[in-house]
């Protein structure tokens, strides 16, 4: 048996009987539905997380909503006040918000890796 093998076996097994030990002294408490329902990203939505902590579960998905407005703000072709919808407008944008860097690099990324079949300049055509 090679060494890594061995190893990784050794591992495995700590760790297995490390998570049984743990099973058999918690109590797990029951999960509880959290539900968030509303309109978001063009459309009718929810989300539901199940938690033995309602109160942690209600902060975390104020937090997943509050940056989901936050991305809308920037990038929703919904909202006609968004960022993207200034660039699709105006063909230009005067200050855009930082989140446009690491998206430019990965849209020019997938331009080259597909010899351009990506195109990010998709949106004229859709319109007409």
């Amino acid at each position: 048996m090679q060494r890594r093998r061995f190893i990784s076996i050794l591992a495995t097994s700590a760790a297995g009987l490390n998570l049984s030990r743990l099973a058999a002294t918690a109590t797990p408490a029951p999960l509880q539905p959290v539900t968030w329902r509303g309109f978001t990203l063009g459309a009718e939505g929810s989300f539901t997380l199940y938690t033995e902590n309602p109160k942690r579960a209600q902060q975390v998905l104020k937090t997943c909503f509050h940056e989901i407005r936050r991305l809308e703000a920037v990038f929703s072709l919904y909202n006609s006040q968004s960022e993207i919808s200034q660039l699709n407008r105006d063909g230009h944008l005067k200050n855009p918000s930082a989140d446009w860097a690491p998206l430019c690099a990965a849209i020019t990324e997938a331009h080259q890796l597909t010899d351009g079949g990506f195109d990010p300049t998709i949106q004229p055509l859709w319109q007409a």
